[in-house]
């Protein structure tokens, strides 16, 4: 009996310290309304709104984001809170005006005070920073929607709503943060949420209405531009543009005054993004140079023709006088099958190829070619290069020979690998006076490895427009890095 009644004792402490340890841990939060769910007697759940900025989900490898750089963030905010009969149960309009970091642009996330809600499913639409586009519908938001007559009618409005050139709009310069006329990045985002009696957080993450281009420019460089991009983008996400969308009415130019010193120089310029177009980006560039046959604008297309918004999208810009053409094929043979050719198709004017896993390959400079589409005087001298290992292997190629305008061996890299072969092409020329120079020129060809071919007929030519999925983070070199030759103006 007397066993029973002290282990009945110590029972009963046990029972009342992890309560206490349980106080303990909710009282060492700024508060306790989020230690434990909490209904009230109406049935409604006290949860809270948080917005953030940036990628939520930690379970993606931080190796392949890059976050955003400074006044890249929230400045207002204004998120609805709507019920399955499109009715607004809530605005929540904070007042950022006292806080330093949404002042400069650099608010990553804010969280509301508790708010209760009925258990049911609402729909949750967030935007951000929407004054510099000077919307009428947009403006709507600074003001208590609850008054508006028909607001349903308004909520289809904003849903379906296009932004005319939101990349136009921004503007982070110095003197306009200190001077408070900053216009910050427009963003949005919407998330569907069950709430229930164990429901204390609610999350949305918003999207950057742009994409940024991050161009890397050669020394002497005294502009460049980036054309032909989406003059409108849908409000929110939809992977498509508008039908109205006009692809040839924008371009966006950074002046270099004096002109570029530095071997390579970085310009990042927002665009707007672009899902639809059939055809690549425009990227212009004028130079002082003056060894480059008197000739100072050079002009280019790209390989990619889709830009996602919150992306980020890196080329390196070279300039080239003499274009480089180029031929070759792979033969790949599955077992039990004779090896079958493949001509491989490099894209225009990037110099890129795709090659499977394992093929054999050969490539061979077939011409240099001027500005007028002329061939230059034989004999072409070519030399290529690649990465060496100490022990003289060439990592991701098999038996890497070189022959003349000829380079052929076996691809070893992994999947999703992208190598590089250099070469540099030398020969004679006449210049305007009748007199021979010696003339030379380096390139860069990229080789991208993809999966071994469904069939032997398949085409190697890269698809650079597929869709990459989208995060609340800009993405890195994640839209892959492109290489980009900029041809003479004819």
């Amino acid at each position: 009996m007397k066993k029973y009644e002290i282990r009945n004792r110590w029972m009963h402490l046990l029972s009342a310290f992890c309560c206490a340890v349980l106080l303990a841990s909710c009282y060492s939060e700024d508060d306790m309304d989020g230690c434990f769910p909490t209904v009230d007697e109406g049935g409604k759940a006290t949860v809270r709104i948080g917005i953030t900025a940036e990628r939520p989900d930690e379970s993606v490898t931080r190796a392949t984001t890059e976050e955003g750089g400074a006044h890249e963030y929230m400045n207002e905010l204004c998120v609805l809170i709507v019920n399955d009969a499109q009715q607004l149960v809530m605005q929540l309009r904070p007042d950022l005006s006292e806080d330093a970091a949404a002042q400069s642009g650099d608010l990553q996330r804010w969280t509301s005070d508790p708010i209760e809600l009925t258990p049911g499913t609402y729909t949750l639409y967030a935007v951000a920073n929407w004054k510099g586009l000077n919307n009428k519908t947009l403006n709507s938001l600074s003001s208590d929607l609850e008054n508006t007559a028909s607001f349903s009618t308004w909520l289809e409005g904003l849903r379906t709503l296009q932004v005319e050139d939101p990349a136009r709009t921004i503007d982070l310069s110095d003197a306009a943060i200190e001077g408070g006329t900053a216009r910050f990045i427009p963003m949005s985002g919407q998330a569907v949420a069950t709430v229930t009696a164990s429901t204390t957080l609610i999350e949305v993450a918003l999207d950057r209405l742009v994409s940024k281009v991050r161009l890397m420019v050669p020394q002497s460089t005294t502009s460049v531009t980036f054309s032909d991009y989406a003059d409108r983008v849908s409000l929110f996400e939809t992977n498509a543009d508008p039908e109205s969308t006009d692809y040839e009415k924008l371009n966006v130019t950074h002046t270099f005054s004096p002109a570029t010193t530095d071997e390579t120089t970085t310009v990042d310029m927002y665009v707007n993004p672009t899902y639809s177009r059939d055809e690549g980006f425009t990227v212009a560039l004028t130079t002082d140079r003056n060894d480059l046959t008197g000739v100072t604008a050079f002009s280019g297309t790209t390989a990619r023709k889709q830009l996602p918004r919150n992306h980020i999208y890196p080329i390196v810009l070279d300039f080239v006088d003499y274009s480089l053409q180029l031929e070759g094929s792979y033969s790949y043979a599955p077992i039990g099958v004779l090896p079958v050719e493949v001509e491989i198709a490099p894209q225009e004017n990037t110099f890129e190829v795709e090659i499977p896993l394992g093929a054999y390959f050969n490539l061979t400079v077939s011409d240099i070619w001027d500005a007028t589409g002329t061939p230059v005087a034989a004999p072409v001298e070519i030399q290529w290069t690649a990465e060496i290992n100490e022990d003289g292997s060439t990592p991701g190629f098999g038996n890497l020979t070189a022959n003349g305008a000829q380079i052929s061996g076996y691809l070893t890299a992994v999947e999703g690998t992208t190598l590089s072969l250099n070469l540099k092409a030398s020969w004679t020329d006449t210049d305007a006076e009748g007199q021979e120079q010696r003339l030379s020129r380096s390139y860069i060809l990229l080789i991208h490895a993809v999966d071994i071919p469904e069939t032997l007929s398949r085409s190697s030519v890269r698809n650079s427009s597929a869709a990459t999925t989208l995060s609340r983070q800009w993405e890195g070199v994640y839209l892959k890095s492109e290489i980009m030759y900029l041809f003479m103006k004819k």
